[in-house]
């Protein structure tokens, strides 16, 4: 940074005479912190370049005068950000060094050598959190946070996933190209502080000495200490990022390295607990259920059962956005959306976050996720009610079905304490048959499926079945020789029209069994993905998504299209209402064809929404709150004019949530047998 300012005046001798001279009059431990300091804000702001240019897709919507207004603003913030990550990196040999030289130690050169690999290290660190933020962004239109801490349970698994989609590759070797010129031309710079200053402990100093080497060191430090800061008045912190209403503008300024460790260091209580539980008890009509969970209600129904058998597909990021149906022109859906037609389709359901492991534990047991915690992922699996125990309550078998290794996420240790007979993932699949980290495309498991299914029926058991497709998540890749051929475009929406051909596959081939025509069929996704531009930094593409209850039998369900809001916590309760099921509703979700939600919330690691028919409420972890006219796609924060609307959707989101938290942690979430 030095260099790039005497470059630039090299028209004005003068000034580069001034600007040297300036700084080797600082003290040598100074200019050794300024040069690393400078060089690094240099490479933290190519790495935010880079975010900019390749996120340009998702700033379409954006009127040219405000892109160019809001995202300047945006690097101007980013400067600041990186400053303070730049500032703690170097808190540390700052003040070690600041100590020696104001008591003139010897053999410092030492000591700058020791802090030279400690500096390479950390910013090693910082470069590559700020690489992979960028595929990261794309994907969540986030900032990393510490949700990334959730898979480390499964290195190998992430590290081969990450080795399989090449297209991050371009990034590791801006990390790889952005460390080897931190390291070059610092390190150039940096020679002369590694010889020792004479010994001079026999030389005695007048009292002027150490006390102008006392002042320069305490404003030092106290810069410093301005630099973690931030800002002059309070610590710097994420809400300060946002300079406008549009949200890859508002998080531009961000450095991931801060967003990442203010993530992980920051515990979060939404809402007192009693108060919660009170408000969910009212939500839900349970204040006189008589049982000692305040969720408990029980489901009577006064006739006999519909022992149907029932599959249940989680279709990985099959966002709405993706469909026919739901306004996209591309045709990349024809199957479910022909199939939505003769369905039951509920078209305003929204996912309980934006992360797999959201999806399985939000369908299946009807329990919101809290905030970026990994509901599966615990060392003591709780028991839970939900699909797989009222089930088996009913006399049927419990089988889950996956493509990959059942230890991700840990579906297995947890789908397998909670009443499901068996977990069929990537041990069980021919070895051949195996084409990604995530194990076997999304046809091959259907295909594998129908005679593990065929020898439950032939048991005279009914049966439910649950089935998770991976093949839409990358890294992509299209099986060969497959009556399947994509249309032309690029693999992300190819991959899209082989998710949706897999399920006709699916079902032709079920058609043929003689459990089809007795059989009620779920679609649903796992969660959405970014679909197009958008203003929200919780993109409503990433957690609206298809619901969609399929029956060959015609006289059990009549295609209905029903607009109710709802989510994937209502999946569960819903079904047991159409089959006529009694039992102890003990979760947060409810039967749509019989109740009413006044909104449905959903979680995005940091953030929190609350949807209805008009308005989005958002709740930032680090940042303001907003409400949004999402059906006109305004970014315009209407929270000022509608503060009551607002707190209405807060308290509601904020109590169920909070009380999901509750139940869990007071092993109140299993199942109830009805009074």
């Amino acid at each position: 940074m030095l260099d790039l300012v005497i470059l630039l005046s090299n028209k004005a001798p003068f000034l580069r005479k001034y600007i040297r001279k300036a700084f080797q009059l600082l003290p040598r431990h100074i200019q050794f912190i300024l040069i690393v300091y400078l060089r690094g804000l240099v490479l933290f702001s190519i790495f935010r370049v880079v975010l900019f240019v390749t996120s340009l897709n998702l700033m379409e919507e954006m009127p040219l005068n405000a892109k160019i207004l809001f995202n300047w603003w945006g690097f101007e913030k980013g400067v600041l950000f990186d400053s303070v990550v730049s500032c703690y990196l170097l808190a540390l040999p700052a003040l070690v060094l600041t100590i020696a030289w104001l008591f003139e130690t010897k053999n410092i050169g030492r000591l700058y050598r020791v802090f030279w690999y400690y500096i390479i290290i950390m910013y090693t660190l910082a470069f590559f959190i700020c690489a992979a933020d960028i595929p990261y962004f794309h994907y969540n239109v986030s900032r990393l946070t510490a949700a990334v801490f959730n898979w480390m349970s499964t290195p190998g698994f992430v590290a081969s996933m990450i080795v399989q989609e090449s297209s991050y590759f371009s990034y590791f070797f801006l990390f790889l190209i952005l460390l080897w010129l931190f390291v070059r031309f610092t390190k150039i710079r940096l020679h002369s502080f590694f010889a020792d200053d004479p010994d001079r402990s026999v030389i005695t100093r007048p009292a002027q000495f150490y006390a102008k080497r006392i002042s320069i060191a305490l404003l030092f430090l106290f810069v410093l200490f301005l630099g973690i800061r931030g800002r002059k008045q309070a610590p710097i912190r994420i809400e300060n990022a946002f300079v406008c209403n549009y949200a890859v503008s508002n998080q531009l300024g961000l450095n991931p390295v801060f967003t990442l460790m203010v993530s992980y260091f920051d515990k979060v209580v939404l809402i007192n607990e009693q108060q919660a539980i009170t408000n969910v008890r009212s939500y839900l009509g349970t204040t006189l259920s008589g049982y000692e969970s305040p969720l408990a209600r029980n489901m009577v129904y006064d006739v006999e059962p519909i022992k149907k058998n029932v599959v249940l597909v989680l279709m990985e990021s099959m966002s709405a956005s993706k469909m026919g149906r739901y306004g996209n022109k591309q045709n990349l859906t024809p199957i479910l959306d022909s199939l939505a037609k003769i369905s039951l389709s509920f078209d305003h359901i929204y996912s309980a976050g934006k992360h797999t492991y959201n999806g399985i534990y939000g369908t299946l047991f009807s329990y919101p996720p809290f905030m970026r915690e990994h509901s599966m992922s615990v060392l003591k699996v709780p028991y839970y009610s939900g699909f797989p125990w009222v089930m088996k309550q009913y006399g049927y078998s419990t089988t889950y079905f996956t493509t990959h290794f059942e230890t991700f996420d840990n579906a297995g240790g947890f789908l397998g304490q909670n009443n499901f007979d068996r977990i069929i993932a990537q041990k069980d699949y021919p070895k051949s048959r195996v084409h990604s980290i995530f194990g076997v495309p999304d046809h091959f498991m259907f295909e594998f499926s129908i005679p593990q299914i065929r020898k439950i029926a032939e048991q005279g058991k009914p049966f439910f079945a649950t089935m998770l497709t991976t093949s839409d998540h990358g890294p992509y890749v299209l099986p060969d020789n497959i009556p399947f051929k994509p249309g032309p475009g690029a693999i992300q929406t190819q991959i899209v029209e082989y998710a949706d051909w897999s399920i006709g596959y699916f079902l032709e081939l079920a058609k043929k069994e003689n459990w089809y025509a007795n059989t009620v069929f779920i679609f649903i996704a796992d969660h959405g993905a970014v679909v197009g531009s958008t203003p929200y930094d919780m993109p409503l593409s990433y957690h609206h998504v298809p619901f969609i209850i399929f029956s060959p039998d015609t006289s059990f369900i009549k295609p209905t299209a029903y607009t109710m809001i709802g989510g994937q916590l209502d999946v569960f309760p819903t079904l047991m209402g159409l089959l006529k099921f009694s039992y102890v509703n003990n979760t947060f979700g409810i039967d749509l064809l019989r109740e009413k939600r006044p909104y449905i919330m959903f979680s995005a690691d940091d953030k929190i929404g609350c949807i209805d028919h008009h308005r989005f409420y958002e709740w930032r972890q680090h940042g303001e709150e907003s409400l949004y006219d999402y059906v006109k796609n305004d970014p315009v924060n209407k929270l000022k004019t509608e503060k009551a609307k607002a707190d209405s959707m807060k308290t509601y989101a904020m109590s169920m949530i909070q009380c999901s938290k509750w139940m869990v942690e007071h092993n109140l979430c299993g199942p109830i047998l009805l009074k």
